[in-house]
Parts: structure tokens; sequence; C-alpha cells
């Protein structure tokens, strides 16, 4: 039997607010007046602190963190994001990340691919490039695979969409037909699917929801965005489990989620600060699906 510990979190949104008066020339200035109006109460990073141990005591093997590690994707940001996981790998921990909206937040950030200055695009014997094909392969243990999704895009102001492209929709459909006939792939992406929000913030979404429909082998889809832990099984409309990891550093609403998957199902446990204790504390109830 082949099984493993997947940790998921997302939405860290590190800051370092800039005053720099070129802000005002890109999207830049609005992300620095909305953090230092409103997100500023809503952030605590020492929610990250205790976390590299404690994964390492829950024996996870793998930790995904789907986008966002940055407010307005400068280099100090990055900087900060780099420092957590490499707090995560000195603790033996493996770690993969994959950009959302805000680490491609302006235009100049995005032309340049700022992100993979500081992560990796590419992984062990893969031959996709998430830079430059917006995609990625990583396989994990037994028949357990994982694909990394960049949907993300420069957007106008106030706006913070991503985009499922026509040539990621080929690279996908190509990436799954090379993939073993029992693979049971996780699909990890920035961006939530219908179901888990009333307006789409995923242009060309139906097209991303047609191959999740067609693909039974994609179990979960793994996604941050919406700043909710939820967990939902899709599966009665033809799509897989979606879990949203929530946004880890949340002053009140912290979170993250551990993840085993087995080979005939996965159990799916969120964890939440707890303001009063100062502490992680997992959900009461284990979500388990099978198949």
């Amino acid at each position: 039997m082949s099984s493993f510990r997947l940790a998921h979190l997302s939405d860290l949104h590190f800051s370092d607010v800039d005053f720099d008066f070129n802000q005002f020339f890109s999207k830049r200035w609005v992300g620095n007046f909305n953090f230092l109006l409103r997100r500023k109460k809503d952030f605590q990073y020492s929610h990250l602190d205790s976390l590299p141990s404690i994964l390492r005591k829950q024996g996870v093997q793998l930790t995904l963190i789907s986008g966002d590690l940055t407010c307005t994707s400068t280099e100090a940001e990055f900087q900060k994001g780099c420092q957590f996981v490499k707090s995560l790998q000195n603790e033996g921990l493996e770690v993969v990340v994959i950009p959302g909206n805000h680490d491609h937040y302006t235009k100049e950030a995005y032309k340049s691919k700022i992100f993979y200055q500081f992560f990796p695009s590419q992984h062990e014997n893969c031959s996709w490039n998430l830079k430059e094909h917006q995609i990625a392969t990583k396989h994990i243990q037994g028949s357990w695979w994982m694909i990394l999704l960049d949907t993300t895009l420069a957007t106008p102001l106030f706006c913070c969409q991503g985009k499922f492209s026509e040539e990621l929709e080929k690279n996908l459909k190509d990436a799954l037909s090379s993939l073993p006939k029992d693979a049971q792939i996780l699909l990890a992406n920035h961006f939530p699917i219908q179901g888990t929000k009333q307006k789409p913030d995923l242009q060309r979404e139906s097209a991303l929801l047609d191959i999740l429909k067609k693909d039974p082998r994609i179990k979960c889809y793994l996604h941050g965005h919406n700043h909710r832990n939820t967990v939902l099984d899709l599966r009665k409309d033809g799509l897989p489990i979606s879990v949203d990891a929530g946004s880890t550093t949340h002053k009140t609403r912290g979170s993250f989620t551990l993840m085993d998957c087995q080979e005939r199902g996965v159990s799916i446990l969120p964890f939440f600060w707890n303001v009063k204790k100062s502490s992680w504390n997992p959900q009461e109830t284990t979500n388990s699906f099978n198949w």
C-alpha cells in the first residue's frame, strides 16, 4: 500500500510596503494602499513560526503552497517568502510552490516572471517548465502525481482574475496523456473552480472544467485565493474534491490542511489558528473520501 501525507498552505501575503513614487506608475499603489488600510490588520505572520516544527512532527512528506506568497510582488516580499520556505526545508520538508495573482501583481512583475527568480519552475524528471509552459508534473509516490498550474496574468486595477489559456489547455491535455493510466492526480492551481465561488475568478474556466470532468484520475483540486478553508465534494457534478487551504497567515482564521493520500482515498484534516490559545489546532472531524 502506498500512502503519503501532504500539507497544503496558501495565501501567506508577505508584505514590505514600498513608498517609492514609482509605484504610482503601476498597480502596486493599489496593493499597498489596500494593505495599509485593510489587510494589515488581517494578517499575523508569527502564526508561521511554529509551523515547520509542527509539520515535521505530523509526518508531512510534501508541502504545497498554492500561491500569493506576496502582496505586491516586490523582491523584498519574495525574500520573506523564501525565508519561510527555507525554514520548512531546514526541517527536512520538501516544498513545492505555485504563484498566485499577487505574485505577478504588476505588468512588470508578470513580464519578468519575477516569481521564478525565487522559486523553481521545473521539477525532477519533468519535461514541463512552469515558467515556460504554465504547467509542471511531479511524481509523488506510488500511483500519486501532482500537476502544478500557473494561471496568473497581469490584470487591470481592482481586478484579480487568472486565465486558463488556450496554450495551457493544450499543455494540460498533453501532460495528462503522458501520465500512467492508473495515476491518481492532485491538481494544484491558485484560483478556485465552479462550486467554490459564484463569480468565476478564472477566465476560460469552462475549458478547465471540461478537462476535469473527462479525466477521473484527477482526484483533488487544491487551491487558495478565497482565504476560506473549505473542503467540497464536487464528484456529484463530475468534478474532483476541491480543497481550499485558506490563508495561513490570517489573524483570526488562519488555516492550513493536512491530507493523507492512500491507494483508494484521501483523508483531509484542516488546522485552524486558535487566537485564545495562540496555537494551531485540528478540526474535530476528519473529512474522508473513498473511491
